[in-house]
């Protein structure tokens, strides 16, 4: 019980306090009046990640985890998309649930409250993005790492190898603000991959990457190639200021395939497929050509991305090095259909880069 008398009416009133109720009684006596307990606003407990959903997919998201209330009391939810077309949210009790609809980001803000209207608000970045083709078996997004996040064959940098601003999630404004590549400067640099059974491929495969070449690249130079010079598997790179694929059977004799002249200091999309039957090759996911060919050779020498080795397994002594910028490099163990390709190269914004695993 708390009492508290006015020194000039001499009225004193009394409080009585049971748990987190009060009751006051006034001067004139009267009825027992309920005054309300102070109230806490309800709190963030932890932050919601940033979301990556791939376009037409959804994650359910539990708030009661996130927000609590100080004062043991039950919150209520809403949530609101900055971008519905790229995000749309729902939320049903503690549930929230965001869905992509398109490519793109947007910002979710989830607000708790309790019920006495106060409340807090956390806001959640959601990137809408769009899957590569299924079959994928290796992805080197050259974003400040040689992680491969779909197959765990990491790339090792080697003799001056390092990183650039990239083509793929790249923001113009900023450097690294989202893509970066693999950066070259054709003298006995290279990303070295370690001999594999899934580069090995004995059927259909498919293997893709961007190339910004600069001047020193208009003769030769690798993009990414299995093998040593004249005994390599498959092969993506430069020759005689041509863009080129190939591979070669298993007599060492090569279905070679030229396509346009390179463009210095401007990005370029390299793919190359095999059904078992035919090798084809697209630049800018135009087709360039076919060879027949039914079978590949296999080595196990290791592969390069931006050189290959002279003898194919001296890290010392390189060949064909390239100079200038390589991103998104991506190997699949089926060969892709020419739209699948196409939907690669549109794509240079909002790919679902998602860790292997």
């Amino acid at each position: 019980m708390l009492s508290r008398t006015n020194p000039t009416t001499g009225c004193t009133r009394v409080v009585l306090l049971a748990g987190t109720a009060a009751w006051g009684v006034g001067c004139g006596g009267g009825d027992m009046v309920e005054v309300p307990p102070p109230n806490s606003k309800p709190v963030v407990t932890s932050a919601i990640p940033p979301q990556t959903i791939a376009v037409g997919d959804y994650v359910n998201i539990g708030l009661s985890s996130h927000f609590s209330d100080p004062d043991r009391g039950a919150l209520t939810y809403e949530a609101n998309s900055s971008d519905p077309a790229v995000a749309r949210v729902m939320v049903t009790s503690t549930l929230l649930t965001v869905e992509a609809l398109s490519r793109g980001i947007a910002d979710v803000t989830v607000t708790a409250r309790d019920d006495r209207a106060a409340e807090v608000r956390q806001v959640v970045e959601v990137l809408g993005c769009v899957s590569i083709p299924d079959g994928a078996l290796h992805w080197w997004t050259g974003d400040r790492t040689g992680a491969d996040i779909v197959g765990g064959l990491d790339v090792t940098l080697m003799n001056g190898a390092d990183y650039a601003k990239g083509h793929v999630d790249s923001n113009a404004e900023e450097p690294f603000s989202f893509g970066g590549a693999f950066s070259f400067d054709g003298v006995d640099a290279i990303g070295r991959l370690p001999d594999a059974p899934t580069l090995n491929p004995a059927g259909p495969f498919s293997v893709m990457a961007w190339a910004k070449p600069r001047p020193a690249s208009v003769h030769s130079g690798t993009v990414i190639a299995k093998g040593h010079p004249w005994a390599e598997s498959w092969v993506l790179d430069t020759h005689n200021g041509l863009w080129r694929g190939f591979i070669r059977d298993r007599n060492l004799r090569d279905r070679r395939i030229h396509g346009p002249r390179l463009v210095e200091n401007e990005w370029t999309h390299l793919a190359m497929t095999w059904d078992g039957d035919r090798v084809a090759f697209y630049v800018d996911a135009a087709e360039q050509g076919t060879r027949s060919v039914g079978s590949i050779h296999v080595t196990d020498a290791f592969a390069g991305i931006g050189a290959r080795s002279e003898e194919g397994f001296d890290d010392d002594e390189l060949a064909l090095e390239f100079t200038g910028e390589i991103d998104e490099v991506m190997f699949f163990g089926r060969a892709l259909d020419p739209a699948e390709i196409r939907a690669v190269f549109e794509t240079t914004f909002g790919l679902c880069k998602l860790p292997a695993g």
